[in-house]
């Protein structure tokens, strides 16, 4: 299951979820400026089945919207046509950019935890790229080494960090899928 269905599945989607999917994490990046230099977080199939299925639910006004969308196909067209009609949608039928973003996140990290390298250092820096890749959000999980901390390489990069880490990265997984899953 990709992570586009599994957001679809666990805590349902719209046209905001579709916006950053499509849109991939370039704009949480420290260099946002060559956001479409970052891979989609859904294929152009998964853009396609979400509209095709949103055009038998929707209301005229959205059918209207999807069949703009589909007019461009999302399988030669370049990316930004793509999220244009995407956020001409998004503006009248999306959601909140947060929890949509955060869904994303959730769904992310608990693939990224399931495949973390045995070696604490190299599963400390996987997290720590997983995480820079939205931005490092404040209220996130992760703590990064020499950030804010003043905590030695040494002392960061043990099992016994990245045992404490990772059951903190697992408590915030429940506690969002909780809050979530209320949403």
């Amino acid at each position: 299951m990709t992570p586009f269905e599994e957001i679809k599945s666990e805590f349902g989607a719209n046209w905001t979820t579709v916006r950053i999917g499509w849109q991939g994490l370039g704009p949480f990046s420290p260099w946002p400026e060559r956001a479409l230099e970052f891979p989609p977080l859904l294929s152009s199939d998964e853009l396609d089945r979400y509209a095709f299925d949103r055009l038998e639910v929707g209301d005229s006004h959205e059918r209207d919207g999807i069949e703009r969308l589909l007019a461009i196909s999302p399988h030669t067209a370049h990316r930004t046509q793509i999220l244009e009609a995407v956020v001409m949608l998004e503006d009248t039928f999306g959601g909140d950019p947060s929890l949509e973003l955060r869904k994303w996140q959730v769904v992310l990290l608990a693939a990224k935890l399931k495949s973390l390298p045995g070696d604490p250092l190299y599963a400390l820096i996987d997290l720590t790229e997983f995480w820079q890749g939205f931005g490092f959000p404040p209220d996130g999980p992760h703590e990064v080494q020499g950030r804010g901390d003043g905590r030695a390489p040494a002392d960061y990069y043990t099992l016994e960090n990245y045992l404490r880490l990772l059951s903190r990265h697992k408590r915030w997984l429940d506690e969002q899928r909780a809050a979530l899953s209320g949403t």
